[in-house]
């Protein structure tokens, strides 16, 4: 068997799921994490996807299956041994992170692949075949170097003396910097750091941290040379190293062009490892009572960002391992940043509570370090309205924190009461604006605050501000997408009649003959003692609200010059609460303004 051919696939998988493939874990989202999933790569160029198949732990290549340690990275057939035939050489990345490279290399003897070499742990490496030998490029970092490009690389080059591989030379040298047509720059620092906030704060992730991550990882660039900033392996772009191979979500070009686009990634990479700590079946340690507002808490986080590793021990320091590079934990250089260049102390774990070497025990709690640090998050208040920036939906727990429920991406909700601190994230009591259902516990960190229903800008939220937004529907048009979804839809024009409702609460007079019951085909009658134009009368002056602050189809008419009648909508109402409302802009047949802003409440049952 002759494949003559190199096959890179890291950065460009094709993800097809099927059943029995992923894993989920509980989540505060309706996202499913997946831990193995099916990838299938055509390499022979007939169409068809079928020539490697990989699932975690091995990859089937040509019908032959191959053990693997992680994501599938490359595959090399060349003849390594001197032997006239083909090995193969199979690499594959860190799971989860692509921090570290292994490889094996397999004799091609009868339809069968044995190992006779392999190779783990190498830092950030890269492989190739050249000659006949097996060569690792390896990152050499000095002090203030980010993550994505050292100072110096090593070239190991690694071949075969008839009974195993050794290192026959090992060269360093300096990477020479090239500038890219392309011609892209990055904007001042304080504007990255401004985004890093924002999203920061959209998250619930304390600034200072992401803004470390990014500092670590790129020295706060996405691009280098004029060109999107690209790590020494090639597989991760941008400020924060997103690594698509692993993140399969993300789109590749937008992480190398689009900035916020890139610190929103990590920044839910960030939050997913948070979690970690906060599952059924952890995956690393708690810390304290696990407030995410203390900033010694994300230690473990922090660390799993980099890569859930034993390379990421500081007892581990120096390295035995050659391949093993770094200087320093990744997690306490990324501490270090935030003091350094953002005047920020994080006190981190002792390294004598942490294993000599290995990892910490990922069912154990940690102590919060002292002294510990916090960071005030956005907090907000009781009738304030946010909406759901998770994509497949935010979980809704009752008061004993079991899911009852899902709120959609973009549905909006009021708040009720809190926050409260439980199982590792900031939780909001809130109403879903138009479920009388939903009604429940969210997590902070998948909810933003929704845009000002005051689309025409006059300092008020009134039925005029509904109507721009229902001539918007279906369109793109920032001032009137109160929810941040994108496109104006009725999520929008849910918030608005609730923040309608809001406004009347805050600046309208309560009728003293409010909350009344009356039957479902009650007819008001409301006389002034002025004649009233009926345009303004029916034209939005004199309405009748739901629950929600969303106008019913009431039918509205001027009787006897001074009176107006409010008929119920066709069938009468339903059960439950409503307003009648005489609105700000109500005019006297005279032209004179006559609406002074009031409400009746009534009740139908």
């Amino acid at each position: 068997m002759n494949f003559n051919r190199i096959i890179t696939c890291l950065a460009a998988y094709i993800l097809i799921l099927a059943p029995g493939a992923c894993l989920a874990y509980e989540n505060e989202t309706g996202d499913i994490e997946i831990e193995s999933g099916y990838v299938y790569f055509d390499i022979d160029g007939d169409g068809v996807d079928d020539d490697i198949f990989t699932t975690a732990g091995n990859a089937v290549i040509y019908g032959i299956e191959f053990d693997i340690d992680g994501d599938f990275y490359r595959a090399f057939s060349a003849d390594v041994t001197g032997d006239g035939k083909d090995e193969m050489v199979v690499a594959s990345k860190e799971r989860g992170s692509s921090s570290s490279l292994s490889y094996k290399v397999y004799s091609m003897d009868d339809g069968r692949a044995d190992i006779i070499f392999e190779r783990s742990g190498i830092y950030r490496g890269t492989l190739d075949v050249e000659g006949g030998a097996l060569i690792e490029r390896i990152p050499v970092y000095e002090e203030g170097d980010s993550n994505a490009q050292p100072s110096m690389t090593r070239r190991d080059r690694y071949i075969y003396n008839g009974g195993d591989f050794v290192l026959q030379d090992s060269k360093e040298h300096r990477p020479v910097s090239m500038q890219s047509s392309e011609g892209y720059s990055n904007p001042a620092r304080s504007e990255i750091e401004a985004i890093i906030e924002d999203v920061a704060s959209e998250k619930g992730i304390p600034a200072v941290i992401l803004k470390a991550i990014a500092w670590t990882e790129s020295g706060m660039r996405q691009f280098s040379g004029g060109s999107p900033l690209v790590s020494f392996d090639g597989v991760s772009y941008g400020i924060m190293q997103v690594t698509p191979g692993v993140h399969t979500s993300y789109d590749l070009n937008r992480l190398k062009y689009d900035i916020r686009y890139n610190i929103e990634a990590g920044a839910a990479i960030l939050l997913e490892k948070w979690g970690y700590a906060f599952k059924s079946s952890p995956l690393i340690p708690t810390i304290g009572d696990g407030d995410p507002r203390v900033l010694e808490n994300w230690y473990f986080a922090i660390w799993a960002y980099n890569g859930w590793s034993q390379s990421n021990n500081p007892n581990m320091i120096p390295y035995d391992h050659a391949t093993w590079v770094q200087r320093e934990a990744y997690q306490d250089k990324v501490l270090g940043y935030a003091y350094s260049q953002f005047g920020q102390s994080i006190t981190p774990v002792d390294d004598n509570d942490l294993p000599e070497s290995g990892l910490p025990d990922k069912y154990a709690n940690f102590s919060t370090p002292r002294p510990s640090h916090s960071e005030k998050f956005a907090q907000y208040s009781a009738g304030d309205v946010i909406a759901c920036t998770a994509v497949s939906g935010l979980v809704l727990r009752d008061d004993g924190w079991n899911k009852i429920g899902n709120v959609s991406n973009g549905y909006v909700m009021a708040v009720v009461k809190g926050p409260q601190l439980h199982g590792g994230y900031i939780r909001y009591n809130v109403q879903v604006i138009g479920d009388d259902e939903g009604v429940g516990w969210v997590a902070m960190n998948w909810a933003k605050e929704a845009k000002s229903g005051d689309v025409d800008g006059d300092g008020r939220n009134t039925m005029d501000d509904i109507e721009l937004i229902r001539d918007r529907m279906g369109f793109e048009y920032d001032s009137c997408d109160i929810n941040g979804s994108g496109i104006v839809d009725s999520q929008d024009v849910a918030a608005a009649f609730y923040m309608v409702r809001n406004y009347q609460d805050a600046n309208f007079e309560k009728w003293q003959e409010s909350e009344k019951t009356v039957s479902e085909n009650k007819v008001w009658t409301v006389r002034f003692s002025d004649g009233v134009d009926r345009a303004s009368a029916v034209g939005g002056g004199i309405y009748v609200t739901d629950k929600w602050g969303e106008t019913l189809d009431a039918d509205v008419e001027v009787v006897g010059g001074s009176s107006v009648r409010i008929n119920p909508h066709s069938g009468g109402y339903d059960a439950g609460t409503y307003r009648l409302c005489i609105g700000e802009n109500l005019k006297s047949s005279s032209g004179r303004n006559i609406g002074n802003g009031t409400y009746m409440e009534f009740t139908v049952k």
